[in-house]
């Protein structure tokens, strides 16, 4: 059983901050990246007990350098750096039987969910595939579904939880903390959440072993149809750089993939193109 766990941060038990937490300029910076290393090695733990035999951990928040490799679980593989072609997804293919997401956090606009955003917390406003509004747990877990792996687990708070096992029912379930709004949560001990994220990542590795409920993320229908509200004008100009993006509104794009993982990797692209302003 080969595991491909993808790694955030704003879903870690003890986490609610992005000025002090989650930007290597933050004075508890440091003490996030051990929270967020341990939350890893919970699900790395959970897995191995209930028979994994293989662990890849993909560094998904910002840089991608935040977890601490002489911390991580010896028997895990970790990837990191910036930038990696399928980011948050990178190194996920079809000779993985699970995937975990584990810090992870609710979409965009999501009034109980700590830190939302979907991928450029600056710069998107909405994205939609098929009209579906879209997480970053849904957008990545049809990178997964692509490859034919299913998602098995999600970690963070119940916002996060709730999205992601409403768009795959299946997918196994750590909450970790409960939202007030975007900014503030109560959680359990980082202790607690380490239990508590072993057990399920056990259970999910049980459960995809034998042959059980599992969170298959496919894209509805081919062509894939992308959409794009962007939080400013600019970002609109610059995503129209990208061959076959069509403008549908002052701050709006749209164009269609031919499967998804094709679309996801222009998504990448227009997504990357709107830091720059």
């Amino acid at each position: 059983m080969r595991i491909y766990v993808s790694a955030d941060m704003e879903g870690i038990a003890g986490i609610t901050s992005r000025e002090l937490q989650l930007v290597p300029e933050g004075r508890e910076f440091a003490e996030a990246r051990l929270l967020l290393t341990e939350e890893v090695n919970a699900a790395i733990r959970g897995a191995y007990d209930a028979g994994a035999t293989y662990v890849l951990v993909n560094d998904s928040h910002g840089h991608m350098n935040n977890i601490l490799p002489d911390r991580l679980d010896p028997r895990a593989e970790l990837s990191q750096g910036y930038p990696k072609p399928l980011y948050m997804m990178e190194g996920i293919s079809g000779e993985f039987d699970a995937v975990f997401f584990v810090g992870y956090h609710a979409a965009i606009g999501t009034a109980d969910g700590i830190l939302n955003h979907s991928y450029n917390s600056r710069g998107i406003y909405n994205v939609r595939v098929g009209g579906k509004l879209m997480s970053e747990s849904m957008l990545n877990g049809r990178v997964a579904g692509h490859y034919g792996v299913p998602v098995a687990l999600v970690t963070g708070d119940a916002a996060t939880i709730r999205q992601t096992q409403a768009d795959a029912p299946g997918v196994h379930g750590a909450v970790v903390k409960w939202s007030y709004n975007r900014g503030s949560a109560r959680f359990i001990s980082p202790e607690r959440a380490r239990e508590v994220i072993a057990k399920a990542a056990a259970d999910a590795v049980r459960s995809a072993s034998a042959g059980g409920a599992h969170g298959m993320l496919m894209a509805e229908r081919i062509p894939v149809r992308w959409e794009i509200d962007w939080v400013y004008t600019v970002m609109a100009d610059m995503a129209c750089l990208v061959p076959g993006v069509k403008r549908v509104a002052d701050r709006s794009i749209e164009f269609e993939s031919p499967d998804y993982l094709v679309g996801f990797k222009q998504f990448q692209a227009v997504t990357m193109l709107s830091y720059l302003v």
